[in-house]
Protein backbone atom coordinates (compact mmCIF):
# COMPACT_ATOMS: atom_id res chain seq x y z
CA UNK A 1 0.00 0.00 0.00
CA UNK A 2 2.95 2.37 0.76
CA UNK A 3 4.54 1.69 -2.86
CA UNK A 4 1.63 2.50 -4.19
CA UNK A 5 1.09 5.70 -2.57
CA UNK A 6 4.53 6.93 -3.14
CA UNK A 7 4.57 5.84 -7.11
CA UNK A 8 0.84 7.67 -7.17
CA UNK A 9 2.95 10.32 -5.56
CA UNK A 10 5.54 10.60 -8.08
CA UNK A 11 3.32 10.10 -11.09
CA UNK A 12 1.62 13.30 -10.00
CA UNK A 13 4.77 15.10 -9.36
CA UNK A 14 5.83 14.36 -12.57
CA UNK A 15 3.28 15.60 -14.10
CA UNK A 16 2.52 18.76 -12.26
CA UNK A 17 6.61 19.93 -13.09
CA UNK A 18 5.76 18.51 -16.74
CA UNK A 19 2.84 21.07 -17.21
CA UNK A 20 4.73 23.77 -15.71
CA UNK A 21 7.40 23.22 -17.94
CA UNK A 22 5.44 23.32 -20.89
CA UNK A 23 3.22 26.39 -19.83
CA UNK A 24 6.61 28.37 -19.10
CA UNK A 25 8.13 26.96 -23.40
CA UNK A 26 4.79 28.53 -24.39
CA UNK A 27 5.16 31.79 -22.51
CA UNK A 28 8.61 32.21 -23.69
CA UNK A 29 8.08 30.72 -27.61
CA UNK A 30 8.79 34.44 -28.91
CA UNK A 31 12.18 34.02 -27.70
CA UNK A 32 13.04 31.78 -30.38
CA UNK A 33 12.54 34.64 -32.64
CA UNK A 34 14.56 37.16 -30.64
CA UNK A 35 17.60 35.61 -29.01
CA UNK A 36 18.05 31.96 -29.70
CA UNK A 37 20.33 31.58 -26.67
CA UNK A 38 17.88 32.49 -24.36
CA UNK A 39 14.93 31.04 -26.31
CA UNK A 40 17.00 27.45 -26.25
CA UNK A 41 17.12 27.80 -22.64
CA UNK A 42 13.68 29.49 -21.92
CA UNK A 43 11.53 27.24 -24.71
CA UNK A 44 13.82 23.73 -25.95
CA UNK A 45 15.44 23.16 -22.55
CA UNK A 46 12.08 23.28 -21.17
CA UNK A 47 10.21 21.29 -23.66
CA UNK A 48 12.78 18.53 -23.43
CA UNK A 49 12.50 17.97 -19.75
CA UNK A 50 8.77 17.99 -20.11
CA UNK A 51 9.10 14.99 -22.50
CA UNK A 52 11.59 13.26 -20.02
CA UNK A 53 8.83 13.71 -16.87
CA UNK A 54 6.06 12.57 -19.34
CA UNK A 55 7.77 9.60 -19.72
CA UNK A 56 9.18 8.84 -16.40
CA UNK A 57 5.58 9.69 -15.17
CA UNK A 58 3.91 6.93 -17.84
CA UNK A 59 6.82 4.30 -17.06
CA UNK A 60 6.32 4.52 -13.26
CA UNK A 61 2.67 3.90 -13.96
CA UNK A 62 2.86 1.32 -16.37
CA UNK A 63 5.18 -0.56 -13.61
CA UNK A 64 2.90 0.15 -10.44
CA UNK A 65 -0.46 -1.29 -12.59
CA UNK A 66 -0.66 -4.64 -11.61
CA UNK A 67 -1.19 -7.60 -13.65
CA UNK A 68 -4.65 -8.59 -14.76
CA UNK A 69 -5.83 -11.78 -12.70
CA UNK A 70 -7.80 -14.78 -13.33
CA UNK A 71 -8.11 -16.77 -10.72
CA UNK A 72 -11.11 -17.16 -8.64
CA UNK A 73 -9.65 -15.94 -5.59
CA UNK A 74 -9.42 -12.34 -6.31
CA UNK A 75 -12.75 -10.83 -7.45
CA UNK A 76 -12.70 -7.24 -8.64
CA UNK A 77 -15.59 -4.97 -8.34
CA UNK A 78 -17.36 -4.12 -11.98
CA UNK A 79 -15.62 -2.29 -13.79
CA UNK A 80 -12.01 -2.51 -11.84
CA UNK A 81 -8.73 -3.87 -12.59
CA UNK A 82 -7.84 -3.82 -8.93
CA UNK A 83 -8.28 -7.25 -7.00
CA UNK A 84 -9.85 -6.41 -3.74
CA UNK A 85 -7.85 -8.94 -0.78
CA UNK A 86 -10.80 -8.78 2.03
CA UNK A 87 -13.70 -10.65 -0.50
Amino acid sequence: MIMATVSAVGIVVALSYALTAIAAAVRFRSLLREDWREGIRAVVLPSLSAAALLGLGATSAGRSTPPPTTSKSARTTAGSCWPLPWR
